[in-house]
């Protein structure tokens, strides 16, 4: 049901666009927040698949060596850092959609409550407010104006593609990372010579 304003007072009418202008910053700074947090973790993630690579090409020989029963297991090190790099975007991922990615949704829902008034609309002379129109675009495929239909399709939410991106994402990364342990590996067997060596007494 929609708030209905239409007898406020003019100094209630400006407040309540106060608060509006306050909860569009409010969803830009949360925006701000989640976009760093991308930012720190595709760089994470790009740095070490960068650092992957020179090594792969330019160290050869840049292998980890765990010794076993007689064996030296090696592979490169270039896999284990791409998992690392993985693992560091799959924080970032966590961070993102399941703590600023929200914060930024219920900010958004507190403006379309704000835009959906039919005192905002009169002032504003609009069918959607900012927070509508954004949320209605980017989750149509075809925005027009009797498209809402759409807008309820979970694979149209914007959580829904950011968790593909960063699934796709974290899973490229880690296959080539395996990829990469399994082609560098090798092992070498200790030879060991066992010597037997019986000591004799002179007897009196």
């Amino acid at each position: 049901m929609e708030p209905d304003f239409a007898n406020d007072s003019p100094e209630l009418l400006r407040l309540q666009l106060e608060v509006w202008k306050e909860s569009i910053r409010v969803t830009q700074s949360f925006t701000d927040i989640s976009h760093k947090t991308r930012q720190m973790g595709m760089t994470a993630g790009v740095g070490g698949l960068a650092l992957a690579v020179t090594l792969l090409t330019q160290f050869p020989d840049a292998k980890l060596s765990i010794p076993y029963r007689g064996y030296d297991y090696a592979t490169h090190l270039a896999g284990l850092i791409m998992i690392l790099a993985g693992i560091a975007i799959w924080i970032t991922k966590f961070l993102d959609v399941y703590l600023y990615h929200r914060m930024v949704r219920g900010s958004v829902a507190f403006t379309e409550t704000l835009e959906r008034t039919r005192t905002f609309r009169a002032i504003t002379g609009v069918e959607r407010g900012l927070a509508e129109s954004i949320t209605f675009h980017s989750r149509s495929k075809r925005p027009v104006s009797d498209a809402d239909a759409a807008n309820s399709s979970k694979k149209t939410r914007a959580e829904y593609k950011l968790r593909r991106f960063y699934n796709l994402t974290i899973g490229a990364i880690i296959v080539m990372g395996i990829a990469t342990l399994f082609t560098t590996y090798s092992s070498i067997r200790h030879d060991t010579v066992r010597i037997n060596q019986t000591i004799e007494m002179p007897t009196r």
